[in-house]
């Protein structure tokens, strides 16, 4: 398996280096070409090999992946974000609301800089070439956090079915859906939990968030979500996955109803919280 996955690495790359010489890769910002060291960023994050398990060398490497897909000009326009520096990585921890019941909360960032305009990007831009390289930083996390933990079910909060049909992704399910073939990649063996994109479903259409106070996007998310397969997760720990955490109003509600629907307990990973 390992060596098919070597094999179809080296083939992606002789092709993807190709294709970029054919078609310069531009700013994802602005539309500037780029060249130069930023000539194959497209495909940066197949350079060299990864491992999540490695120092922060490793670390900054995701983090340079997310940058090369930006010009000079935007890179210094957008300034940099707060990417966990230590090398235990304990900020990444933050304080859940305490009603939500949320165990732990980990996030690889602050919503800011480069990581914040990159999720826009993704999100409204349909630039889901960055959904890969915010992934792996994502998935850094996770491995450290949840080598030593048990965890049985991966759940990225899901979209309002119209609003899904418009975007033609989840954001939340693409950060994570490469997960189980990393850790594979990474260990060697078959994860012990699974990504479940099923079992939660979101039966409200909610507005945007953006400008509401605490109480509205409180109001806003009431009710917003349903376990459609309650045996999914009843006895079993659960990690909620999201990009953005702000409040905690979204992933408080779909905490709630993961709970009503017996679950043992739920944590919560995103990629940036504000």
């Amino acid at each position: 398996m390992k060596s098919l996955l070597a094999f179809q690495d080296i083939i992606g790359n002789i092709g993807a280096e190709f294709l970029d010489c054919l078609f310069p890769p531009k700013c994802l910002k602005c539309g500037f070409i780029m060249s130069g060291n930023k000539a194959f960023s497209k495909h940066f994050q197949a350079k060299i090999p990864f491992s999540f398990e490695s120092d922060l060398t490793q670390w900054q490497y995701f983090v340079d992946s997310i940058k090369s897909c930006f010009c000079d000009r935007c890179l210094e326009y957008l300034g940099c974000c707060h990417l966990c520096p230590d090398t235990d990585f304990s900020l990444s921890s933050f304080k859940a609301p305490e009603k939500s019941g949320i165990r732990y909360a980990w996030a690889a960032s602050r919503y800011q800089g480069i990581i914040k305009e990159s999720i826009h990007l993704l999100k409204y831009d349909d630039k889901t070439v960055l959904a890969n390289r915010l992934g792996k930083l994502l998935f850094f996390i996770f491995v450290r956090k949840y080598s030593g933990y048990d965890i049985d079910l991966i759940v990225p909060i899901p979209l309002y079915r119209w609003r899904m049909v418009k975007r033609g992704f989840n954001q939340s399910f693409l950060l994570v859906k490469d997960f189980q073939r990393w850790w594979f990649q990474q260990k060697g063996i078959e994860p012990n939990w699974s990504v479940n994109y099923r079992c939660l479903a979101r039966r409200k259409n909610t507005k945007s968030q953006v400008g509401f106070t605490r109480e509205e996007r409180k109001l806003n998310m009431s009710n917003a979500f349903t376990v459609k397969r309650p045996d999914d997760v009843r006895k079993k720990k659960v990690l909620l996955v999201d990009d953005v955490h702000t409040t905690g109003a979204t992933s408080s509600e779909a905490a709630v109803r993961l709970y009503d629907a017996g679950a043992d307990c739920v944590d919560l990973l995103v990629l940036a919280n504000a």
